[in-house]
């Protein structure tokens, strides 16, 4: 059985998962693209194009490197909607989840690996790049936030390209300072205590028909 180490919970927490870390549910929440990743090593940022494996996963999770994920596939597809509020705006980042719940989509809170917040939402099938940026963009503009950055960056990849990526949440040194945490709303904006069950607990939204119309009547 792990020791507790005095003043580090977040550190037990993070070191108790390890031991039975779900890859299926953190691939299918954030590796739709597995043909290639992003990497930052001694503040050098770079795409390395070979497989994702578990064990470079696992490294991001232990925070021996920090890794992250494409977001439009070969077919030009994606299937998460990020919304990047750059700065520690708190305020910023709830008028964004509120825009989100009032669309009925299931969205959450992260902190960045820096000083800002992501707001993610899951879809249950890969959907056109385009369509799910100007849901983004309407969402950010909703919410009077115009100048928010929204994932996927592209419509396409483009020939030869792979689009933009963004560093995935629960890197194992980040945590320590709470970035790269799931954030708890009800709990004055703090990092959830069990992330795994957060991950797990995630309502994927539904594509439908009531989207794809959306999409096309929207600015």
């Amino acid at each position: 059985m792990a020791g507790i180490i005095p003043g580090e919970p977040t550190r037990i927490r993070l070191v108790i998962h390890m031991r039975s870390y779900d890859y299926d549910l953190f691939r299918s929440l954030f590796c739709l693209v597995d043909d290639a990743y992003g990497v930052m090593t001694d503040d050098r940022i770079f795409t390395i194009r070979e497989k994702l494996t578990d064990e470079i996963i696992r490294d991001h999770l232990y925070g021996r490197k920090r890794i992250g994920t494409m977001f439009i596939d070969p077919d030009d597809r994606s299937d998460q909607l990020v919304i990047d509020i750059d700065e520690q705006r708190i305020d910023q980042a709830t008028r964004i989840l509120q825009v989100f719940e009032e669309l009925g989509i299931y969205a959450y809170l992260e902190s960045s690996k820096s000083k800002g917040f992501h707001i993610r939402s899951h879809w249950d099938l890969p959907f056109p790049a385009s369509e799910l940026r100007k849901i983004g963009k309407y969402i950010a503009l909703r919410a009077e936030i115009p100048e928010a950055e929204v994932f996927p960056k592209q419509d396409s990849r483009g020939e030869g390209g792979l689009g933009n990526f963004m560093f995935l949440p629960l890197h194992g040194e980040s945590l320590k300072d709470g970035k790269t945490a799931i954030l708890d709303p009800e709990n004055d904006f703090k990092p959830v205590p069990e992330p795994w069950d957060a991950l797990a607990a995630i309502k994927k939204a539904l594509r439908g028909n009531e989207w794809v119309n959306f999409t096309r009547s929207s600015p």
